[in-house]
């Protein structure tokens, strides 16, 4: 008997000195926890303070006590259990719990929530970026994108800045500094020309010349080889993208003296011929061409029908991955059959016409931006 007496008063003086933790039991929220909680004596093996909030839809439940140490950093753990949408201690999922266990007398009082705010990844460097954030990449922290240098312009304009959330990611992926498209058509684009008369010859020349004044050509944009071609391709018109390293200057200097209309005896369009004739010749390394970063399109710019088959050398080009396209040259003594050229173009989209007796440069270039001006990043 005297020795159950003297177990229940160390029993008594082991509570007395215990851990003091808040207390409270399904409150709903923390200020009403810190609010309507008490302090109480942690008794047992229970010699951590715990903190659990559980969010079950709108409803945010909080319990607060004593805990043994290894239960509550057992808890703990599955803080970072992931669920379907972010880890499961958070405070942006409808149904989550979160626990966080602390050392010391009255560690958990007050308000806290035990909701853990993440960083976001470093924002990796790109070309031509200038990265401004408000709080590095802390939950929060606002990140805004500028170019360091002209033309390079940010794309997607109206989206230049990205928030890091709570949950760990960037609300919305950078945008990229690029060079805008109008006037920077980054393409390797071969030109097929025919023509029948002298009217579509002068429309030819009237696109080059509006063409050289609205894109950009030089290496780090539009770079433009081809030929003109009738029965067989006229081989001392063409012109290589490497004749010309991107020189303008150069580069008209070639069109003016090598582009004739120049048409073969027998009076043949063999368009099918031109195509398999520039596929072979004019997208390799050693004409010029760049690798495969720089996308690569074949235009057959013609006033006339073709006398040969076209599907399969269109076909064999668009299978290499080349954007097929026609300038269909109209006018009203002269009926063309569009579905021939559909078979080139494999896409309505990319099937141009132009009026020989009125030329609409413009809506062509509308047209075409939308075509060949792809989102940069």
């Amino acid at each position: 008997m005297e020795l159950c007496r003297v177990l229940v008063a160390l029993l008594m003086i082991w509570q007395v000195a215990g851990l003091e933790c808040w207390t409270c039991t399904e409150m709903d929220s923390p200020e009403d926890c810190a609010k309507h909680g008490k302090l109480a004596t942690c008794t047992g093996n229970n010699d951590v303070c715990q903190t659990i909030v559980r969010r079950v839809d709108k409803n945010v439940f909080v319990v607060k006590g004593c805990k043994e140490d290894v239960t509550c950093k057992r808890n703990e753990n599955q803080n970072s259990a992931q669920d379907e949408y972010s880890s499961a201690c958070n405070d942006d999922q409808p149904n989550s719990r979160c626990t966080c266990c602390c050392h010391g007398d009255a560690c958990n009082t007050a308000t806290q929530t035990c909701i853990r705010t993440q960083g976001c990844p470093a924002i990796p460097t790109t070309p031509h970026v200038s990265l401004s954030c408000s709080d590095d990449h802390r939950a929060g922290s606002v990140c805004k994108v500028t170019c360091d240098e002209e033309p390079y312009q940010v794309y997607p304009a109206d989206f230049d800045t990205t928030t890091c959330l709570k949950t760990g990611s960037w609300s919305r992926p950078l945008p990229c500094c690029a060079k805008p498209c109008p006037p920077y058509f980054v393409y390797d684009s071969v030109l097929l020309y025919h023509t029948s008369n002298n009217e579509s010859f002068r429309t030819v020349m009237y696109l080059i010349a509006q063409s050289a004044r609205r894109v950009a050509i030089g290496l780090d944009s539009a770079l433009f080889a081809g030929f003109y071609y009738s029965g067989s391709p006229l081989l001392s018109s063409q012109h290589f993208f490497n004749e010309y390293q991107g020189d303008v200057a150069v580069l008209t200097g070639l069109l003016t003296t090598r582009l004739v209309p120049m048409n073969t005896e027998d009076g043949l369009v063999n368009t099918g011929a031109a195509i398999q004739h520039a596929l072979n010749h004019f997208y390799s390394i050693q004409a010029g061409a760049r690798g495969l970063e720089v996308p690569k399109a074949l235009t057959v710019i013609t006033d006339s029908n073709s006398n040969d088959d076209v599907k399969e050398p269109a076909k064999r080009a668009r299978e290499l991955g080349y954007s097929t396209n026609v300038i269909a040259l109209t006018s009203r003594s002269k009926q063309l059959v569009m579905e021939e050229f559909r078979d080139i173009t494999g896409d309505d989209d990319r099937l141009f016409m132009i009026d020989v007796e009125n030329p609409d440069i413009e809506g062509y270039f509308k047209q075409a931006e939308k075509q060949f001006c792809k989102p940069p990043c």
